[in-house]
């Protein structure tokens, strides 16, 4: 009687120990599988320029370069940016913002859209390669973040944007 007692108690601690550490799985596998909300502007920056299509030649700009190379862009729309564009006399750039709030985040892609559709006109006539470079812009907004690239009539740029997105964790859908 004594060992069927003691068997019981054992089956019955063994129990509670799986059960125990079936919960640590489900509760500690769930915070790994959250998804970002906060985009690093600076991470994503550096991954874009490890990437061979700005790898060469790119160049931050400063913030009086980024206020008269987006018309329509104010400081006070946005809260932190990273911007490159090409030294080498092709279109190649990438903008990213984080503006205040959406509806900055909207007036900036209105900017942006302008600025692409306005340089797309200037090369058409100067430049016909790289007006073809400039077509494969994308202008992507998740939550208040507003990313420009331009890299090839390919799109590359808007792959990379993807890629990160993936890598990182980063809930870009919301």
């Amino acid at each position: 009687m004594e060992k069927e007692k003691n068997r019981q108690d054992k089956r019955l601690w063994a129990a509670a120990a799986i059960l125990l550490a079936a919960l640590g799985l489900l509760f500690g596998s769930w915070g790994l599988h959250q998804r970002k909300t906060v985009l690093r502007l600076d991470r994503l920056a550096e991954y874009l320029l490890r990437s061979p299509v700005y790898s060469e030649g790119m160049q931050a700009l400063e913030e009086n370069e980024i206020l008269s190379r987006y018309p329509g862009i104010m400081r006070e729309d946005f809260t932190s940016c990273c911007v490159y564009a090409a030294g080498d006399g092709t279109a190649r750039e990438f903008a990213l913002f984080q503006a205040k709030d959406i509806q900055a985040a909207e007036n900036m892609m209105t900017a942006l859209s302008l600025y692409c559709h306005e340089c797309e006109k200037l090369l058409q006539l100067s430049d016909p390669q790289e007006q073809q470079r400039m077509r494969g812009y994308q202008i992507r907004r998740t939550r208040t973040y507003v990313l420009l690239v331009v890299s090839d009539p390919q799109g590359t740029g808007g792959q990379l944007l993807t890629d990160f997105f993936r890598q990182s964790g980063y809930d870009w859908r919301n």
